[in-house]
């Protein structure tokens, strides 16, 4: 996919310095992207390679002073990485809205439901009475099992692992990052446009909260919309994760936390609350 310096600055809310038609097709680090690419700068010590970069755009702070003339078309932006961040994400949604099919080999059982415009890739495997809403997409080497209810227009990236003896319902254009494992011998319900990232494992009453002394009682867990969850992240039964929340990697959480703050810890604990416009 092509770009021009003016659709990327709409995309991150950025202005354009130079020739705003200067197109971009793929991303490349400051000290060694080519012409047709884009990169950033938003580190102080990488600021020689603005002068020398071959890259065609090149995102850069507001406060960015420049010293020398550059041939680059700029964007600037008040945040250059948080910007860089936004348009890797966008970017991915647009390309995985083009993703549609059934790839082969893969498992679908004939109980399932499958909508349309939606995507499973090779060895996925989908089990009974489970659910895939329209505009779902599916990658390779997922497990969805019985039960399990994805929303429209949500994504479960390569080697998730979705255990559901009973129910896990995931919402509206829900995303779920590579390697992440769901279980629940109760219920999980996660809300609309929530993201898990990679490695957490979201567990309601299952075999290793007993293990390790957490209470017998199968309890569900409740992830509200445009939450979260960070990397290795873990989660009492019971609890609810409030909407719009950011969880850090690595905490324990073992109480309810509040709509729209960032918290983080072990156990885990609210540290400041977030912009209710704020992206991540």
């Amino acid at each position: 996919m092509q770009f021009s310096a003016a659709q990327v600055a709409i995309m991150i809310n950025g202005k354009v310095e130079g020739n705003a038609d200067k197109a971009v097709a793929s991303f490349g680090k400051i000290e060694e992207a080519i012409e047709g690419e884009l990169t950033f700068l938003a580190n102080p010590k990488y600021e020689e390679y603005l002068y020398s970069t071959k890259a065609s755009v090149i995102i850069i702070n507001n406060s960015q002073e420049l010293k020398h003339a550059i041939l680059a078309t700029l964007i600037r932006v008040p945040d250059a990485y948080t910007a860089f961040a936004t348009l890797l994400n966008k970017y991915q949604q647009i390309q995985n809205q083009q993703l549609t099919g059934i790839q082969q080999p893969a498992y679908i059982d004939a109980t399932a439901k499958i909508g349309e415009q939606v995507f499973i890739g090779a060895f996925a495997y989908i089990g009974e009475k489970s659910s895939i809403a329209n505009g779902a997409k599916i990658f390779p080497g997922a497990y969805i099992g019985n039960n399990v209810v994805i929303g429209e227009n949500s994504i479960i990236y390569p080697g998730v692992k979705i255990w559901a003896p009973w129910n896990i319902n995931l919402g509206n254009e829900c995303g779920i990052a590579n390697g992440v494992i769901l279980y629940s011998q109760d219920k999980i319900s996660i809300g609309v446009r929530a993201v898990v990232s990679q490695g957490a494992h979201l567990c309601a009453g299952t075999h290793d909260y007993r293990k390790r002394g957490f209470p017998l009682t199968t309890a569900p867990i409740n992830i509200g919309d445009n939450a979260w969850i960070a990397a290795e992240v873990f989660i009492h039964p019971g609890i609810t994760i409030g909407a719009g929340s950011v969880i850090g990697a690595r905490s324990v959480v073992n109480k309810n936390m509040p709509p729209w703050t960032i918290c983080a810890g072990h156990p885990c604990k609210p540290l400041k609350q977030r912009d209710v416009n704020e992206e991540l």
